[in-house]
């Protein structure tokens, strides 16, 4: 099964390549489903939610990408991915912060295992 896990990662890739967001999310969830602990998948979903709301300017899409950063966080990860994810989440939370839409602080959120499977805009 993990080797669907990675095609799917590669079409998930393909699609942000394309900017084809919808694709892109649904290719990514399916791998994530997958394999739930390919940091690669949680980074590539994170940006095709993040591409979607530059897109789309919906708001919802970036408290997503910011979910996906605390779901990679509760995978063991190397300090390198550690640190990719922190940035990405504090872009998406500085984000948040410039359109005024409220968020949970960056706290544990171990009640959301497969939150960030909710949406495919």
């Amino acid at each position: 099964m993990a080797k669907f896990g990675s095609y799917t990662l590669e079409l998930g890739r393909q699609a942000i390549r394309e900017q084809d967001w919808d694709r892109a999310i649904r290719m990514l969830l399916s791998s994530l489903d997958e394999n739930s602990e390919n940091f690669e998948t949680y980074e590539a979903l994170a940006l095709a939610y993040e591409g979607a709301e530059a897109e789309f300017h919906d708001p919802e899409l970036l408290q997503l990408a910011r979910r996906v950063c605390l779901g990679a966080k509760r995978q063991q990860l190397t300090l390198s991915e550690q640190d990719l994810i922190d940035a990405h989440q504090a872009r998406f939370e500085s984000k948040l912060e410039q359109l005024e839409v409220d968020f949970e602080p960056s706290i544990r959120e171990p009640h959301e295992h497969g939150d960030s499977h909710g949406h495919s805009h």
